[in-house]
């Protein structure tokens, strides 16, 4: 029974990769091989798979996978300031794992989670991240962002009579974008910063992004004469800058008499 649930998780997050919808499984196990780090188990086998739309727990109450789905789901309200990681979450209906340092550590190495107590007064969700050890509101976060630009240039296209084959027409698409990435900015998931990447057309290296964010595209004159025939835009690019996270701090009490 415990092969073949592992084979269901295995298939699911191999489908999951795989399918051009935007998805994410969760799921749960009790596998002890993951507590003592013996292998193999199902979160080495998705960490080796380097799995970015699996996010596992290790947890003895049933259906723990699909609470916290619905926590994240919950906590997704689109608002101002909405935006959220999953770490140190309370999750409804699940019962904390008694697990010792080395226990936990173990489920970490895989990047896996757990819900375990802290100090006998926090019940927490740790830490949040997905099988290759991607962060679960980034991957959230860019899907939403991807999804919302798509379906704004996909209203402009099917709203206006027509989209000239000039730079005022590629600039229409641009500023079709960039309502998408201000609402990317007040929900908490961009944020400004630095650009540490390659240089992207106008866009250099150590640039500041003063709103999180920019949108740059080519010009109609740089286009191939193929490309204008077949009625293409030119390339659009969307450089932006995730607002991250602090999850860990040390704090230093300096004390003098």
């Amino acid at each position: 029974m415990a092969a073949l649930r592992t084979k269901n998780i295995t298939d699911a997050a191999a489908f999951i990769e795989s399918t051009e919808t935007a998805s994410a499984l969760f799921y749960d196990t009790e596998e002890a091989n993951i507590l003592t780090a013996t292998t193999p188990n199902i979160m080495d086998t998705l960490k080796k798979a380097n799995r970015r739309r699996s996010i596992g727990m290790y947890s003895t109450t049933a259906y723990a996978g699909a609470a916290l789905l619905g926590r994240a789901a919950g906590l997704n309200t689109g608002l101002a300031n909405s935006a959220f990681t999953l770490a140190y979450k309370t999750l409804s209906g699940v019962t904390v794992d008694n697990l010792n340092t080395t226990q936990l550590d173990n489920i970490k190495k895989y990047n896996g989670n757990a819900y375990v107590n802290y100090g006998g007064r926090y019940d927490l969700f740790v830490k949040g991240v997905m099988a290759n050890g991607t962060h679960f509101d980034e991957v959230l976060n860019l899907d939403q962002l991807v999804s919302q630009i798509q379906i704004a240039v996909m209203n402009l296209l099917t709203s206006v009579a027509k989209i000239p084959q000039t730079d005022d027409g590629v600039a229409m698409m641009g500023n079709a974008i960039v309502p998408v990435c201000e609402s990317a900015r007040i929900r908490g998931a961009i944020a400004p910063g630095i650009w540490k990447r390659e240089p992207i057309l106008n866009l250099n290296t150590g640039d500041a992004l003063p709103t999180g964010y920019v949108v740059l595209a080519e010009t109609i004159a740089s286009q191939s004469v193929a490309d204008i025939a077949a009625r293409k835009a030119p390339p659009i690019y969307v450089p932006v800058k995730l607002a991250g996270a602090i999850e860990f701090v040390v704090i230093g009490v300096v004390v003098d008499q």
